[in-house]
């Protein structure tokens, strides 16, 4: 449990921590995270994800996400939630989740609605960038594939009418 007097109000949250040490043989992921089960659930619970480097033994995680229930899904193992990625030997906050790792992810936790708090994508930061990830790795219900789509499409739409 973790308490903090923010204003008048005591903020008092469950807290659950499930560590991630990855052997050497990782291989890189696009999701990574706690996948399992938990001793408890309660809506108000913060789930810490302390992620170890590969490479260096009984050392400090690289970084920690702090994730709310609301982030926490079900899973035939138990739940799941995995904000973050492994690239080429270490854990990286997926870009939609930074917001609950480390020092920012500290400071939402004295927010009155963190239990409800979703990831958000910014449409707005949708890039060329996106467009040629969502060619390499196709997810149909991205937004970077929704649009590279609807551009693929417009591409062969005009071609046909200048046959």
């Amino acid at each position: 449990m973790i308490s903090k007097i923010i204003g008048n109000d005591m903020v008092i949250r469950p807290v659950q921590v499930k560590g991630k040490y990855p052997e050497s043989l990782k291989t890189n992921r696009a999701v990574y995270g706690y996948v399992g089960k938990l001793s408890q659930s309660h809506p108000e619970m913060v789930l810490a994800i302390p992620y170890f480097p590969v490479t260096i033994k009984n050392s400090h995680p690289t970084c920690i996400a702090y994730m709310p229930a609301s982030q926490v899904r079900q899973h035939v193992r138990g739940c799941r939630c995995e904000p973050a990625e492994f690239r080429d030997g270490e854990p990286k906050p997926r870009r939609y989740y930074a917001r609950f790792f480390d020092d920012q992810g500290i400071e939402l936790l004295e927010s009155k609605d963190f239990s409800s708090l979703k990831v958000t994508k910014c449409i707005e930061n949708y890039d060329a960038d996106d467009r040629s990830h969502a060619r390499r790795n196709p997810n149909p219900r991205s937004h970077a594939f929704q649009g590279a789509a609807r551009e693929a499409y417009a591409t062969t739409i005009s071609s046909r009418r200048s046959d």
